[in-house]
């Protein structure tokens, strides 16, 4: 075990290497680069490093990397699916309504339990949307099903968050019933109070439920509002 303030130090030792080639030539190190330098160091270095081998012994650094995936482009109106924990051969079905920022990335879900190959033009989606991540998109773990932007348009869904005002006790621009943020396609943000009715509906009313989920229990945070 290494002692944490020895791993610092050594990191900071390589972020001024590599901060310095930038300087000095324009840009930071390739790999093949930084690894020649570190091998040059350790086999120039008086006292021994390792316990079985000399310094000059060292032929070699070769650094090996893991292939990144490229990251998925989403798009208004994107649909989604992936199994049920709970029914066995069905399927959640999700609609990307689009990235309302600081909050994250605005779903919203559609009523029933479906097999995978259901008609997506039949899907009633639920008036209001909720926030999660895109983290099992990237992943593969939500299936793409294909986009179908007019039938979120249709029905009138748009890209809200909804802001509870049990968290929110001392912003004056919330209502009794909590708050509704629309991102616009200019990226401004339209802010409309709540009706109790929305409110019951969303989840959110005289209780401290939030509309933001982490996607590994979208199923259960959708089950737990009558969703489906």
């Amino acid at each position: 075990m290494h002692d944490d303030s020895l791993n610092a130090d050594l990191a900071e030792a390589l972020v001024s290497f590599a901060r310095s080639h930038k300087e000095q030539v324009g840009r930071l190190p390739n790999a093949a680069e930084f690894a020649g330098i570190l091998a040059l160091i350790v086999q120039t270095t008086g006292e021994n490093l390792f316990n079985d081998a000399s310094n000059r012994q060292l032929k070699t650094i070769e650094f090996k990397f893991i292939k990144q995936k490229p990251s998925v482009n989403m798009s208004q109106g994107d649909i989604y699916c992936f199994p049920s924990k709970t029914a066995t051969g069905k399927c959640i079905f999700l609609g990307f309504v689009g990235l309302v920022k600081p909050y994250g990335h605005v779903f919203v879900s559609f009523r029933g339990l479906h097999d995978a190959n259901a008609n997506i033009d039949d899907l009633i989606p639920f008036r209001y949307p909720f926030v999660s991540s895109d983290k099992l998109i990237q992943k593969g773990e939500w299936k793409f099903l294909g986009n179908k932007s007019k039938l979120l348009s249709k029905h009138r869904i748009f890209p809200e968050v909804y802001l509870n005002k049990a968290f929110y006790p001392k912003r004056n621009d919330i209502g009794p019933y909590g708050l509704a943020e629309r991102m616009n396609p200019d990226g401004s943000i339209t802010e409309r109070n709540l009706t109790k009715e929305e409110a019951q509906q969303i989840g959110i009313y005289q209780n401290r439920n939030d509309v933001i989920c982490q996607p590994e229990v979208v199923e259960d945070f959708i089950k737990s509002r009558n969703w489906t």
